[in-house]
């Protein structure tokens, strides 16, 4: 992974302590631990298994630095290629995966850390910072009016500032939210690709349907699984329709395993004619409810689709919870989207790892005996 991320020891600027490797297990660790980046530095500083892990040996050296995790995320970030990563990963675990030829799909929302934004809520957030960023402004400028009183003539024609680049990325948002609730307040009509945070733009309301959530604000992933184990076949910001991407599926699962897939589970969305069509045409067993009239020997193709929907409700819909409560995925709290991505490909992958850990260990004891 330390090649396929392409990252290398510092010799510039700031030292992030941690080996290239180290790094890496630090993102893992993170999500093990299901704790803050605070929180994580402590118990490395104390555990001499957590550091081991990282790559890194402290004594009586403390980091306390705990910013630390947060920068080599932004690293990582920048270097992140899912596609490559997760390839490389099923290449290492392939020979813990049974049944290749087998998968099933399904989109679930990783949500961001995000208060519920109302209308209300969110002009006044933008309200707020922008009124505090003009204080600041017109502080700056009194001070330097009085420092430099006789150049006030020069002043008065005008003096401009150098803001930092976030300045202006957020005055942009600001005015787009601006441009967003003018128009729904004159017209009431439904807001188009709505913020809904002026901290992260990048959100979108993803419309999930639940009872009690019908509305969820995060990262859409449509996932895939194979024997149990997690792969990334799409994740966007914006709201997707997770039944077209049946086709995009089946080729991320066949490039993975580099076999022909045979059995598919998924549920009704991805149910399509379309999908129907091209399932029937390449031989691969789903679980999608037959139209027509039943067939004969549609008692034995009964129990099969009975057995992959279990498969698919139970392994891959139970992996959905498992990683929320237990691998740091329920509210991700990273701050940019890139962050967001990186935050949530080693959520999955560290789930991953552990079961495949559990594997291997079977597998020793079983040599054992």
């Amino acid at each position: 992974m330390v090649k396929q991320f392409n990252i290398k020891e510092h010799r510039l600027g700031c030292n992030l302590q941690f080996s290239p490797k180290g790094r890496i297990a630090l993102m893992f660790l993170k999500h093990y631990a299901g704790c803050s980046d605070q929180k994580l530095i402590e118990q490395l500083n104390g555990n001499l298994d957590y550091q081991f892990f990282c790559d890194i040996l402290l004594g009586y050296k403390r980091i306390t630095n705990y910013k630390i995790v947060s920068q080599i995320r932004g690293e990582l970030a920048c270097q992140l290629n899912i596609n490559d990563l997760e390839k490389h990963l099923y290449n290492h675990w392939a020979g813990f995966i049974s049944h290749p030829e087998q998968a099933t799909t399904d989109a679930t929302c990783y949500e961001s850390e995000l208060r519920y934004p109302t209308n209300q809520k969110l002009l006044w957030e933008a309200v707020s910072w922008l009124y505090n960023q003009l204080r600041r402004t017109c502080r700056a400028l009194l001070l330097l009016l009085e420092k430099f009183i006789a150049f006030e003539s020069q002043l008065q024609k005008g003096h401009n500032l150098d803001f930092a680049p976030n300045y202006y990325k957020r005055m942009a948002t600001i005015k787009t939210v601006c441009k967003q609730q003018a128009l729904h307040f004159k017209t009431g009509k439904k807001i188009e690709n709505r913020i809904v945070s002026i901290s992260k733009p990048y959100l979108r309301p993803i419309v999930r349907g639940k009872e009690v959530k019908p509305v969820e604000f995060g990262a859409k992933v449509n996932k895939l699984q194979i024997d149990g184990i997690n792969f990334i076949e799409h994740i966007s910001f914006d709201a997707f329709n997770e039944g077209t991407r049946l086709q995009s599926t089946i080729y991320r699962t066949q490039s993975l395993t580099h076999k022909k897939l045979r059995v598919l589970g998924a549920d009704a969305i991805y149910a399509t004619n379309k999908n129907r069509n091209y399932v029937t045409k390449h031989n691969i067993k789903t679980d999608f409810k037959r139209k027509g009239p039943k067939p004969k020997g549609y008692k034995e193709e009964k129990t099969l689709k009975a057995l992959i929907t279990k498969e698919r409700a139970t392994r891959l819909e139970g992996s959905f919870g498992k990683e929320k409560e237990h691998y740091h995925l329920k509210k991700v709290k990273a701050k940019t989207k890139a962050n967001e991505i990186l935050w949530i490909f080693f959520g999955i992958h560290t789930a991953n790892a552990l079961e495949i850990g559990r594997r291997m260990q079977k597998a020793e004891q079983k040599q054992a005996a």
